[in-house]
């Protein structure tokens, strides 16, 4: 997939004044608007979203983690994490998230924005004892992995597992936007809801 590196728009000559408007709705068809904002595509958004938040979630299970929740409300404010899992006194609460990377800061950003968000779950565990930490997982839209990611992983996979894993997730992401962006510019839907199963290898 060609990745302009300034984001620019699908639909006109950047050097015109041509139609910059988005196909599908009418924001600007920057390709960013495409991979991570146009509504007409977040039911492919969620699907590559989930394809990530499952393999993690195999991973952790395999290692001896309990999960607790899956998206769903948890503590006063009704937060919503992807995932929460527990190992002894220590609680992980994960949020996966393919922030479009078209700027130094988007990981940064987009890390800072769960870390926020999530914030106020740090006190719900803690009255119950429990020590509860925030786990952004982000891979970018366009395939770049976050090495801030690999401080929560190495401790829960072997070396091995965790690059294979890293690899799974920046390839599956890549195909996942390969096909909303193509879907986005034939009108061709691309991708069926029937998966196969996620592949289990042994973290050891």
């Amino acid at each position: 997939m060609y990745h302009p590196s300034n984001g620019s728009p699908r639909t006109a000559n950047t050097w015109g004044s041509g139609n910059t408007a988005c196909r599908r709705c009418d924001e600007c068809d920057l390709e960013a608007h495409v991979l991570n904002h146009c509504k007409g595509r977040s039911r492919g958004w969620q699907l590559r979203h989930n394809s990530i938040s499952d393999r993690l979630k195999q991973a952790l299970l395999f290692d001896g983690c309990a999960l607790i929740s899956e998206n769903q409300s948890i503590g006063p404010d009704n937060l919503h994490p992807d995932l929460v899992f527990r190992k002894g006194n220590d609680i992980f609460i994960i949020d996966v998230t393919c922030p479009f990377e078209n700027r130094l800061e988007a990981f940064s950003d987009a890390r800072k924005h769960k870390l926020d968000k999530y914030a106020p779950l740090i006190p719900y565990f803690a009255n119950m004892g429990l020590n509860a930490s925030i786990i952004p997982i982000l891979v970018g839209a366009l395939g770049s992995w976050d090495p801030k990611n690999n401080a929560f992983l190495k401790k829960h996979m072997s070396r091995s597992f965790r690059y294979k894993f890293e690899k799974l997730c920046v390839s599956e992401t890549i195909c996942w936007s390969r096909d909303i962006y193509v879907e986005h510019v034939t009108g061709v839907h691309q991708f069926t809801e029937n998966f196969p199963p996620i592949e289990t290898t042994t973290s050891s």
